[in-house]
């Protein structure tokens, strides 16, 4: 879907032929983010799983004497200061103490030639 970063989520989807439950097809924007919601983050990996390997059996990625290619990438995101994100995700601290707004790192495996994603 980054590919498309620059259209409606509401586009993609009608881009892929996705339908609803009974057959008509999501041209409503809302729907798509509704729907979005419910699935929940382990149908988003299991999408990642099936795309990202299928992905790098089809690149035929260069080989290093043997060896492909990889590398690790990092981020650290600040979210909302609220008590819930503090338990979630926890706060930097120093020698004062806690400090700053709570932090969502996340980390990813990627295949150096064509920055496929290989982990998450």
């Amino acid at each position: 879907m980054t590919i498309f970063n620059n259209k409606p989520m509401s586009h993609i989807v009608n881009l892929m032929d996705i339908v609803d439950r009974t057959g008509r097809s999501f041209t409503a924007p809302s729907s798509v983010i509704a729907r979005r919601k419910t699935l929940g983050e382990d149908a988003i990996r299991v999408l990642f799983d099936i795309t990202q390997q299928h992905w790098h059996a089809e690149a035929k990625h260069p080989l290093w004497h043997g060896l492909t290619l990889n590398a690790v990438d990092g981020v650290v995101w600040h979210t909302q200061d609220t008590p819930e994100n503090a338990e979630a995700f926890g706060k930097a601290s120093n020698q004062h103490g806690e400090c700053g707004y709570p932090q969502v790192r996340m980390v990813c495996l990627m295949e150096l030639s064509s920055h496929l994603l290989r982990a998450r």
